[in-house]
């Protein structure tokens, strides 16, 4: 009886146990399933109504498409929350490298503190320093300000950044990119995807001194506040001064808020006085984009709508512009169920202007825009010189683009972002409802020269972006030559 008792006994602890397993592996099993499922759903619908999938020549979409989809399924194999699954998930969309493809999630169990080692790097030209230090850390060696870091974990830092950061947290691998991600590489955001840091070695005084991390709870808010300054600098404010009888004009922005759009107005209507001073500064740095119909009535009130004409096959303003766009009625019947009520708004009013045709043709000067002065006969233009940083992008980029194809227009400062073949995102729920995917249904068909590619400066600004002062010697500088 005794013995028989004990077995009861043991069987008893044996079945808890067994539970216990059988129920972590089901959890696990849970989480597999649903990021497998949300994995799928967004492979099917980049594959039969996202616009790069209509793009036979898009190898790397097609490639990665089901490539990155083998690797993050066999990511999702090791899932056991939804801070996993967020992880994946993006590990997945952001692989195909495209703007206007990414992810929004609505779990916010990731919105908890970060770590950090009480420091952050910049890039600076092409060395990554360390950009911040909190006063209140002690390292057994002290951590400078401007101090080169060089390895991170053995690896050459630039390697890391490229192959190790970047595949995770960018979407495309541009220098313009590295200096945004750069006061990230020393963040821990608890990704499962990517090992935390052991040691940094650093490059003083011509010697090469290892440190060991000590890591940090920080507020995600205050780290956000620390990162974007560190990269790039704060934005300018829109608006415009005189200065050694030219014009400084700056425009952060071309989506102004409606505080931003008297001030903005203001600069369209004064573009036909700025004609007569002997230069044109536009400073854009920090501009992200916006619409055209902010960028546009620049150039054809500085200019005048004749001269832009004159310039006939030279000029992008001259030609048809032309977009494909997957906007069916099948497409709208297959994805409606997965949009709310505003998208489905948006693609209905899209459905209804490309009703008889998927590829639209539109002309520029057809098109109406805040214009004061664009019917001006123009003869005699000033120097114009385009101050771009590395967060120019989107309609910043086409006004860097159709500016330069302009006389008497010179880039300055840094190279900008690039410019995507796709555009005019939608977006759906995952089937989780962990999140929504934004995807793409415009392709552009005329002009697509230079996309996909960064415009760089005539003279390149090597020097620290958050020192105004120097920044503005640098550019009086050029204009003395």
């Amino acid at each position: 009886m005794f013995l028989n008792n004990c077995t009861k006994i043991v069987i008893f602890f044996l079945s808890i146990i067994l539970s216990g397993c059988i129920t972590r592996q089901q959890v696990d099993n849970s989480w597999y399933s649903t990021t497998l499922n949300d994995l799928k759903f967004i492979k099917n619908i980049l594959a039969t109504h996202s616009a790069p999938a209509s793009n036979p020549q898009d190898h790397q979409f097609s490639d990665w498409l089901e490539k990155g989809f083998v690797k993050a399924n066999e990511h999702a194999k090791k899932a056991k929350n939804s801070d996993n699954h967020t992880d994946i998930l993006q590990f997945y969309v952001r692989g195909f490298k495209l703007d206007h493809l990414n992810l929004r999630f609505t779990d916010n169990s990731k919105l908890k503190d970060w770590l950090y080692p009480g420091f952050l790097i910049r890039l600076l030209g092409d060395r990554y320093v360390i950009g911040h230090v909190d006063p209140k850390i002690s390292y057994p060696h002290p951590i400078r300000s401007g101090s080169e870091v060089v390895e991170i974990d053995g690896k050459p830092i630039d390697f890391y950044m490229k192959n190790v950061f970047a595949s995770l947290y960018g979407n495309k691998y541009t220098k313009a990119e590295y200096i945004r991600l750069a006061p990230h590489l020393l963040i821990d955001k608890n990704n499962f995807l990517i090992k935390r840091p052991n040691e940094i070695t650093l490059f003083e005084d011509g010697k090469y001194k290892k440190i060991n991390l000590v890591w940090y709870p920080k507020e995600i808010d205050e780290l956000w506040s620390m990162t974007q300054p560190l990269a790039f600098g704060d934005k300018p404010s829109i608006g415009y001064e005189l200065i050694n009888n030219g014009v400084w004009i700056s425009l952060p922005n071309f989506d102004p808020s409606e505080k931003e759009k008297k001030k903005f107005i203001e600069i369209l209507k004064n573009l036909k006085k700025f004609r007569d001073y002997p230069f044109i500064i536009f400073d854009v740095r920090g501009n992200g984009g916006g619409s055209t119909d902010w960028q546009r009535p620049i150039l054809r009130n500085l200019y005048g709508d004749s001269f832009i004409k004159s310039l006939g096959v030279n000029h992008h303003y001259n030609h048809d512009w032309v977009k494909k766009i997957r906007m069916t009625p099948e497409n709208y019947n297959d994805l409606q169920k997965y949009m709310n009520e505003n998208e489905k708004k948006s693609f209905l009013s899209d459905l209804e202007h490309n009703r008889t045709h998927h590829i639209e043709k539109w002309n520029i000067f057809d098109e109406r825009e805040n214009l004061f002065s664009h019917q001006d006969e123009v003869k005699k233009f000033p120097k114009i010189y385009l101050l771009t940083d590395g967060r120019c992008s989107s309609t910043c980029w086409l006004f860097v683009r159709e500016m330069l194809q302009m006389p008497n227009v010179i880039q300055i400062g840094e190279e900008t972002n690039t410019q995507s073949l796709y555009s005019q995102s939608r977006t759906i729920d995952l089937p989780s409802a962990l999140g929504k995917l934004v995807f793409p249904m415009q392709e552009r068909v005329f002009p697509i020269d230079h996309i996909n590619q960064f415009f760089v400066p005539y003279i390149k600004y090597l020097g620290d972006w958050r020192d105004e002062e120097r920044l503005k010697k640098f550019v009086l500088g050029i204009l003395k030559h």
